[in-house]
């Protein structure tokens, strides 16, 4: 299998929402008060474009035969300008997906490499993204690659919450 790793275009429109929509049932699988199926596409033509034309933000195939495999989406971001935080450029994996037929072959991590060699070329310092509880597989991943948590973040349900009768709203 020959593997071609190139950066998306709209002509890769219908592969992409394929993958996006994998990765997208996965959340809504374990995630369901959160994710929900969309009406249409996983994705509309119009985020796709806007995707594709944000300066900031790559998105990476990797493909065998016309066939879209896997795709990473990661955006450069700039620290805020609050004293607290040291200056920096870092990169934010927004989304990484591997059909599921083709994963633990390494397609993953090279669209990974690929994110580190762009994320280099742009002037990042580091590369951060975020990983659901639930995603051990994926947590699982990323410490191979050296990803180490830094923060978790924190969610309460408040469907099921009843106020003290002395808290007003």
């Amino acid at each position: 299998m020959e593997l071609v790793i190139r950066e998306a275009t709209l002509f890769d429109y219908e592969g992409l929402c394929e993958l996006f929509d994998e990765a997208d049932k996965l959340h809504r699988d374990h995630l369901s008060e959160r994710f929900q199926e969309p009406d249409g596409p996983a994705r509309d033509k119009e985020f796709i474009l806007d995707l594709l034309a944000d300066q900031t933000v790559e998105v990476f195939v990797v493909e065998s035969d016309g066939e879209l495999l896997g795709l990473v989406q990661a955006a450069v971001k700039v620290s805020p300008p609050v004293s607290i935080f040291v200056p920096r450029c870092y990169v934010v994996v927004d989304t990484l997906v591997v059909k599921e037929d083709f994963r633990h072959q390494g397609l993953g991590q090279k669209l990974m490499d690929q994110v580190h060699h762009w994320a280099i070329s742009n002037g990042a310092s580091d590369v951060e993204l975020n990983v659901y509880e639930f995603n051990q597989e994926a947590d699982a991943f990323y410490r191979k690659l050296g990803y180490e948590t830094i923060s978790h973040k924190m969610s309460k349900s408040l469907r099921q919450v009843h106020l003290p009768s002395n808290v007003s709203e």
